[in-house]
């Protein structure tokens, strides 16, 4: 089960939404955020921005264990981008 959703706030509106957080240190408990639909697609935006950044950190660093390699090396050698 998610500790995220994402809801409509009304089905005739679909510029306003509520997302309703659940803490796994505070099960029963619950966090609500009411955002515009330009909020939720800014959110989207730097969520992913923050994931890229997460994955090419990962792969620069799986890359440098499984070779041996620099970072610059790596990109060099064309592993990285």
């Amino acid at each position: 089960m998610s500790n995220i959703r994402v809801e409509i706030t009304d089905a005739s509106e679909f510029h306003c939404f509520r997302m309703v957080l659940t803490p796994r240190s505070a099960p029963g408990q619950q966090i609500e955020i009411m955002l515009h639909a330009s909020a939720l697609v800014e959110l989207i935006h730097q969520s992913s921005t923050a994931l890229g950044e997460w994955q090419r950190q990962t792969t620069s660093m799986l890359i440098q264990r499984m070779t041996g390699m620099s970072e610059d090396e790596a990109r060099q050698a064309g592993l990285i981008a």
